[in-house]
């Protein structure tokens, strides 16, 4: 039951517009995180495998986005870690710039 609720919060903070963004950056793998890669304004969800092979390369990012709302430093359940809020892109369109 505990989880349900839980999961339901992060639902609720979660916004349901969900918005597309394309931009041009470089992996670098010391950005990884348990949630994928930290790249420009973003937290894209790619495996430790992808981030490996394209470190160091410049490369687009395509992908619907969600906002994830923070945590509330008053609050005492915990939605997520970070205080801020995050765009979240869950899954990334990747190719490499020639």
């Amino acid at each position: 039951m505990n989880k349900f609720i839980l999961l339901l919060l992060i639902l609720i903070g979660t916004l349901s517009c969900k918005q597309y963004v394309s931009f041009e950056t470089t992996i670098l793998k010391e950005n990884a995180t348990k949630d994928g890669i930290y790249l420009d304004d973003y937290v894209v969800n790619l495996d430790y495998e992808t981030i490996n092979k394209f470190d160091g390369e410049k490369v687009v990012i395509r992908g619907h986005y969600t906002i994830v709302e923070g945590q509330d430093p008053n609050d005492t359940i915990v939605q997520q870690s970070r205080i801020g809020s995050i765009k979240y892109i869950d899954k990334p369109k990747i190719r490499k710039v020639p």
